[in-house]
């Protein structure tokens, strides 16, 4: 009897929600030999993280994620055996990066590819390079500079209103936008004092990601869009329904998180085919390979250009996919790696919507009220509640979060539109300074 062929590992790099991994690591093990291994940061590890782990992944590892010789010492014994590496959170993208010189036999972009998508300004510099329409004109802050003298030399080269970002935080961490010099200064002085501190808090890990770079760029005025897709060995581009973003700004906040977020966009045909073509100029401009991607993008007067884009699977983007087309992205990304056709569809099946609920002020939450009645909503499919009475928060600007995320899904179009409206109207989140 021949020996049967060991099997491959694909190698999670982080923590993500266990039972959404159990049917794809039940699919992968028994359709293709893949077996599921998570990396992890020694900070994690106690008795109840390794216990639940381990009833999931066939193998736990842990070691500091900021350290290469760490690293290598937990891949060592495996790493010839790892087909692919994947991470499921935005914070994680550096953490893969690391990890992916260790692993020299899976396939997965190369590290200067995840360096430069991990990297607004990088980033802006090669969408630039290979095709200027795309993106917006843009600087890179000095960090050791006056504030004044800053806003003077942006005002040379950039028409306001002008936008104001921490170079590798997603969520619209600390993004301002900025009609006048005042507001610039105050501004600039604020990225700088805080990113440091929210990264060390967004990324909880042995070592944290103290390095980053301040960028400004010309605001882009117009609607907001989100396209996930996969990019193959080969550079081929596949692309999924675009969805339609509806920012805080949108709503009457001062801050530019995305409010609701929806399927199907409703963008004609033509539309898509633009958007699609943006899409693959960005993908290519970075040397994207054998990965996920998730990007935002903004259309204005002058076509559609990319806000950013990144090496992962869009938050909550595995949900409204799977209610609106039957897509399972996740699944079709580990295909992808493995060198197989993934499947997709416009079919719309229902109409999807995730709302991220923040009070009107920040401060200490004194009262919640609504709840109840969006849990009763006929669309209703989730929430997930990520801050209570007597916490303290913050917009996303200042580095916060949103205090609900509600998952909506519904086959008629009106009803789910709305109950959008109803969580809009329902909740209620008192706080005091």
């Amino acid at each position: 009897m021949a020996k049967q062929e060991e099997a491959k590992i694909f190698l999670i790099v982080g923590t993500y929600g266990l039972l959404s991994l159990k049917k794809h690591i039940e699919y992968f093990k028994e359709e293709h030999n893949v077996v599921f291994y998570n990396l992890v940061d020694k900070s994690k590890k106690t008795e109840s993280f390794i216990e639940r782990r381990e009833k999931v992944f066939e193998k736990v590892v842990f070691c500091n994620l900021g350290s290469d010789i760490s690293i290598a010492k937990a891949v060592r014994d495996f790493s010839d055996r790892v087909v692919a590496i994947e991470t499921l959170s935005d914070k994680n993208i550096t953490f893969l990066r690391k990890v992916v010189p260790f692993c020299p036999y899976a396939n997965n972009s190369s590290e200067s590819s995840l360096a430069w998508s991990d990297d607004k300004f990088m980033m802006r510099r090669f969408f630039s390079v290979f095709d200027k329409s795309i993106t917006p004109k843009f600087v890179i802050l000095k960090k050791d500079a006056d504030p004044e003298d800053e806003a003077l030399r942006i005002e040379s080269k950039l028409d306001y209103p002008v936008m104001v970002k921490p170079s590798n935080l997603a969520s619209s961490k600390l993004v301002s936008k900025n009609y006048h010099r005042e507001e610039l200064v105050k501004s600039i002085k604020r990225v700088f004092k805080k990113t440091k501190s929210v990264q060390r808090e967004r990324y909880q890990s042995s070592q944290g990601k103290d390095e980053f770079n301040v960028v400004a760029e010309e605001f882009m005025e117009g609607s907001m869009y989100s396209v996930d897709g996969v990019v193959n060995h080969a550079g081929k581009v596949t692309c999924y329904p675009p969805c339609y973003v509806i920012t805080g700004k949108n709503k009457g906040y001062d801050d530019f998180f995305a409010h609701t977020t929806r399927l199907p966009s409703r963008l004609s045909k033509k539309s898509i085919g633009k958007v699609n073509f943006v899409v693959e100029s960005a993908v290519h401009a970075l040397r994207l390979t054998n990965t996920h991607f998730h990007i935002e993008l903004i259309r204005t007067e002058e076509g559609f250009k990319v806000i950013e884009i990144s090496p992962r699977l869009g938050g909550f983007r595995r949900f409204m996919y799977e209610k609106a087309y039957g897509i399972d992205i996740f699944k079709n990304s580990l295909l992808n790696k493995l060198k197989k056709k993934v499947a997709v569809s416009s079919k719309v099946l229902e109409h999807v919507a995730v709302l991220k609920v923040y009070p009107k002020q920040e401060g200490k939450i004194t009262k919640i009220l609504g709840k109840a009645k969006v849990l009763k909503l006929e669309s209703f499919q989730k929430l997930v509640q990520k801050a209570k009475k007597g916490d303290s928060v913050k917009f996303a600007k200042n580095g916060g979060d949103s205090v609900f995320t509600v998952y909506l899904s519904h086959p008629e179009r009106g009803v789910l539109l709305g109950d959008v409206r109803r969580v809009e109207e329902f909740f209620e989140i008192h706080t005091e300074k």
